[in-house]
């Protein structure tokens, strides 16, 4: 048994870990970055994420009430800065023609910045949803390079794919952006759901968090990867 809180907030933490992970990790592959660099920026972020999770943790009830009151609209904000992000990367590509640009480009940091404060925004409300220790930091932390890496690797995937790779993550982005928007419409105040309880689905650990989300990430790369094939395969034909 578990509270609609918990449901809430787990939801949430899963979608901001998988969708502002992938977009990390393939606004990345617009750079030519080494593999390398691109290990040691990704371990950076978690690091980053781990720390700022410990210090909300610690003003987690100073905090509360704040992103309590706020979440849809913060939500919302960072849907909406997504597809702002998307249509500038698209608008960029077709104003230079250009397949490739910077490490850090808007795409990668509005994204990082979106799942920053996505993921500070679930612990600060959250005392129950997933473990609020080290372990439980450094899991989540763990399971977002994971995903950026793992993001970043596929970009070369997508990069045969019949259309331009900066269109293709522009349109990812919107989705992502759009996907948000509407689950901020529909995300009740976190204070009116401590009463409501459900079972008996469960989510009790955060081992049990990092393999959900990377079973919805292979799911998503499957999609990808059958995507690229029927693009490949038309392609061929047409010659």
């Amino acid at each position: 048994m578990f509270n609609m809180i918990e449901l809430t907030a787990e939801s949430l933490l899963i979608s901001i870990i998988l969708l502002f992970g992938i977009n990390i990790g393939l606004a990345m592959g617009l750079s030519k970055e080494s593999k390398k660099n691109i290990a040691i920026i990704t371990v950076s972020y978690g690091i980053l994420i781990s720390l700022l999770m410990f210090i909300t943790g610690i003003y987690d009830k100073v905090l509360y009430n704040s992103f309590n009151l706020y979440l849809p609209e913060i939500i919302g904000i960072l849907g909406f800065v997504t597809v702002l992000s998307g249509i500038y990367t698209i608008l960029q590509w077709k104003k230079n023609k250009t397949e490739y640009g910077s490490l850090f480009s808007l795409g990668s940091l509005s994204s990082l910045i979106c799942a920053l404060v996505g993921i500070l925004s679930i612990c600060a409300i959250s005392e129950n949803s997933f473990d609020s220790s080290y372990l439980g930091y450094i899991g989540i932390s763990f399971t977002l390079i994971l995903i950026i890496l793992a993001s970043h690797s596929f970009s070369s995937f997508l990069r045969k794919a019949e259309r331009p790779y900066p269109v293709v993550l522009g349109n990812f982005m919107i989705l992502n952006g759009f996907y948000f928007l509407i689950a901020a419409a529909f995300i009740p105040n976190i204070g009116n759901l401590s009463t409501v309880q459900m079972s008996p689905f469960t989510i009790e650990s955060t081992a049990s968090l990092f393999f959900m989300i990377m079973a919805l990430l292979g799911v998503l790369l499957l999609g990808v990867y059958l995507q690229n094939r029927y693009f490949e395969n038309r392609t061929n034909i047409e010659i």
